[in-house]
């Protein structure tokens, strides 16, 4: 098929081009990446794509870190990869260490960068986030996005700062945040819903909503049975008051435009 001549030619072509020319590189990786997601990637193929990723991703050509990214993409969202662990530690740190970089520079990064490494993250934490139990790499990622997202706009661009809400929107959907996290995120969708820029507040207002209709108290995807008896049960007078702050705040923020 076309994605076996294709995985078999750029395998071949990434031996044969010199080190140094990296343009080839930042093309030829996610293409490898893309074709052995598509055709399946038994133990051996995973090991050797996986090494040519690691390989990428310790370059000093940023085109191919980013190329690298968009070919881990690629893997995570295959059903016929059967070892994903193989990959996810490398990238994990990869992701950790870089966000947190940014995150305390004052200088604008590449937002390319920037935005593939949120997809990425975002990905391992809905979809993989029994590969992460036992690192802090859900902690990590989420305290550097929160700081990204308080800093100014000319350090933290618009479209930066509307893929980290939508992220989080993600991730309070498919119930991978503890208790803990849920109220971090919901604090940061107020506060935020109150700047002035209405591009800003929408996101904000998007996570906030989100944060409203999802399972705030942390019971997760439950059966029928238990939402019937959850809604018998009394609720707490604190919450209510608390959801008629934020709804309060809400329109507040509506008739201010």
């Amino acid at each position: 098929s076309q994605f076996e001549w294709m995985y078999e030619t750029l395998l071949e072509l990434n031996k044969i081009h010199p080190v140094e020319d990296e343009l080839v590189t930042q093309y030829v990786i996610p293409g490898i990446c893309k074709a052995a997601s598509v055709l399946g990637m038994d133990k051996d193929v995973s090991e050797k794509v996986s090494k040519l990723l690691e390989v990428t991703l310790r370059s000093t050509h940023l085109p191919s870190r980013v190329g690298a990214l968009y070919g881990v993409l690629y893997i995570l969202e295959s059903d016929a990869v059967e070892d994903i662990q193989v990959f996810v530690p490398m990238v994990t740190d990869y992701i950790a260490t870089n966000i947190k970089a940014i995150s305390n520079s004052s200088s604008s990064a590449c937002q390319k960068h920037v935005l593939v490494m949120l997809s990425v993250g975002f990905y391992i934490m809905e979809y993989h986030s029994d590969l992460t139990a036992g690192s802090d790499f859900t902690k990590v990622i989420l305290q550097q996005c929160v700081t990204m997202v308080l800093m100014s706009d000319e350090s933290t661009s618009w479209l930066v700062y509307h893929a980290i809400m939508v992220g989080f929107e993600r991730l309070l959907v498919a119930h991978a945040l503890g208790s803990q996290e849920r109220d971090m995120l919901k604090k940061l969708s107020v506060d935020r819903l109150c700047l002035p820029s209405p591009m800003h507040a929408l996101s904000a207002l998007g996570l906030l909503l989100t944060s409203m209709y999802t399972a705030e108290d942390g019971r997760g995807v439950s059966s029928d049975d238990d939402d019937i008896h959850q809604q018998m049960q009394p609720q707490d007078p604190e919450e209510i008051l608390l959801a008629m702050e934020r709804v309060s705040i809400m329109f507040d923020r509506i008739r201010k435009g």
